[in-house]
This record gives structure tokens, sequence and C-alpha cells, in this order.
């Protein structure tokens, strides 16, 4: 699964991982957001170089990420959560306002941690709609409940292409996974709540409630060293009891929570073997599974153990050298192996 390929630095948003090591700006002061029309606003976009549409409207700044295609702001606008990206010179691309669409919500506000995911085709991004006008400054405590609301803008237009309205999570992950976006919602107890899965025009395939216990406390990660087959169905590395705790490739529907098949680590077809396999202190490391040309494709790698023995001090230090890396494909279909190679 790969994950977050633009990763974002937002105010109070902790950095997510990325490919490439393009620093993304940060507010000085993360706890704070911008506040009040005129000078504060002017200055921060003056310093960022951006150039808004309707600038005077802004009212509060909540955000901001420097991409090296890209950058993104958000906030307040004409009384409206706002979402702005704009060029690398700070020509605005497009403004977005969120339209709070609710029956019994007035507002809809971004806060300091709203911005979730993006890449080239999408923005993932959550609000609260809530019958506060103004977040800081309400006292009605009637007005304080509010309902979390996540979009899915496209990167291109500003349009919105997708909506969620989770019921009560509190904190959401967005992943990429081949050609889909998996969301995950969680309570502030840190247990996980739901699933969605989407395709890649944005739009829901499908959604489920975590039921199982395990599900709820590690979320996707319950399924190690996973790999998406398609938008049901996953491969990972699990165990079974009924072979003394061995290890297992499991695949699953995670759409309908129901196994399909098991396949044996170490036996057959599927035992990691490599040009040295015959010699002694050899050992093998699954380095991950993925999708390749439509197949499912191990990679591996052949490693020799060795004791090292300092001479002075008698010391034993155990080493690994990599031999080679070596890979099977599996049809994505009959799970039975295609194809072995070294690369």
């Amino acid at each position: 699964m790969k994950k977050l390929l633009f990763a974002l630095f937002c105010v109070a948003l902790i950095s997510c991982s990325k490919d490439n090591n393009d620093d993304l700006g940060t507010n000085p002061d993360p706890e704070t957001p911008i506040l009040g029309t005129g000078d504060p606003v002017e200055r921060f976009f003056s310093e960022k170089g951006l150039k808004p549409s309707n600038q005077e409207q802004i009212s509060f700044i909540q955000f901001y990420a420097d991409n090296v295609d890209y950058k993104l702001a958000g906030g307040r606008k004409n009384g409206k959560a706002w979402l702005a990206k704009f060029k690398p010179n700070g020509e605005e691309i497009f403004s977005f306002e969120l339209d709070a669409k609710t029956e019994d919500k007035s507002y809809g506000h971004y806060y300091a941690n709203s911005l979730l995911f993006a890449d080239k085709k999408y923005i993932f991004i959550v609000g609260r709609l809530s019958n506060w006008k103004d977040l800081y400054n309400d006292t009605d405590e009637a007005n304080k409940s509010f309902t979390s609301v996540i979009s899915v803008i496209n990167s291109s237009t500003g349009k919105e292409s997708n909506r969620f309205m989770p019921k009560k999570a509190e904190r959401f992950q967005v992943e990429q996974i081949s050609n889909y976006y998996l969301i995950q919602e969680g309570d502030e107890y840190t247990h996980y709540s739901q699933f969605h899965i989407l395709d890649n025009d944005g739009k829901t395939l499908w959604s489920r409630e975590v039921t199982d216990q395990s599900e709820k406390e590690r979320g996707i990660n319950l399924y190690d060293e996973h790999c998406f087959i398609d938008a049901e169905r996953i491969i990972f590395v699990g165990y079974t009891a009924s072979a003394g705790l061995k290890y297992v490739y499991r695949i699953i529907n995670l759409k309908e929570l129901k196994l399909i098949t098991e396949l044996p680590v170490e036996g057959g077809d599927y035992k990691l073997t490599g040009d040295n396999a015959e010699k002694p202190n050899i050992i093998y490391k699954r380095k991950n599974i993925k999708m390749y040309d439509k197949n499912i494709r191990i990679t591996f790698e052949e490693n020799l153990v060795e004791n090292v023995t300092n001479e002075a001090t008698g010391s034993v230090t155990t080493t690994e050298t990599t031999l080679g890396t070596y890979y099977y494909d599996l049809d994505s279909n009959t799970y039975k192996v295609i194809g072995k190679g070294k690369l």
C-alpha cells in the first residue's frame, strides 16, 4: 500500500511520510490561528507570496501547506470554511467554500488539522458543521455541538467530488492504495469505527462498520504486510492455529470480512528459495507484497548470516549480507505461482 505521496505540514498537523524530500511550510505558532481581516491576514499572504481572490473576505487562516508543485491555505472566508490552492508563484488556482448542506447546522468550520491528504487528483479535508457562526467568540453552549464532514476535493477544479458525514468519528486517516483510496474513521479512544474505499474518481465503492475487536484497535494495520488485490480483496501475512501457529499468506474479502483462502509461506511452490539455498547459514526475508502487472508479486532477499569475532575483545557480532533479491508472482484469481525470478 502506498501512503501519501504528497505529505503536508499544517498548523498543528504533524508531517506524514512521503517519497520525496521536499520540505513544506509550517506556521511558527501552531496553536494560534491567524485571526481578523486586515493586517494579520494581509501580512500572512504577503509573507507567503499568495494572491487569493477577494482577500478582504478572509477572516481566519487555520492551516498552510507548501509543496513544490502547489501551495494550500485554509480557514474562513465569506462566513464559510474555506480552502484555496495556489501555484508556486502564488497565483490562485481555485477557491472552495464549504456548504453546510444540512437541515440542523448552519455554519462550516475548518481547523488546524483539517487537511488529511493531498495528491495530484484529490484533496481530502475534514470540517465541522455547527450553529456557531464565530468559532472563537460564540458563547452559546446550545450551538456547541457539531457534525464532522469529509470533503473530497478535485485538485484541478476545486469541485467537491464526494463527501462523508461520519457518525461519531473524532479522527481520520486517508491512504492511497494503487487505484483506490482508503478512509479510516476512529473515535477519541483510538478505536477504528468505519472503512471507506473510494475509486480513482473519488467515488465511494463501499463502506462498512468495523465490528471485529482487533480491527477496531489496529484498523488496516491489523493485516501485516498487506496488499490490496482489488477494491475488496487483500493478501497479508497471518498465521493459522491449525498449523501450529505457522505463518501463512491469507487472502480475505475486506468488504465482507470473510476468509477466501490460505497459502503456506514455506511450503511447496510458495517456499522462499534462491541460488544459495543449499549452503549453510542462508536465510530469507520477505521485502514486500505488491501488485505487479495485475498479478501479486512477493519480493524477498537471500541473506548470508555470519558470526564475526573481534580478536582484541573476543566479542562476537552477527552480520547479514544480502546475496540476492528474488520474487515470485501469483495469479490474482487462482493464487497459484505463475513465475519466479531474480531481480
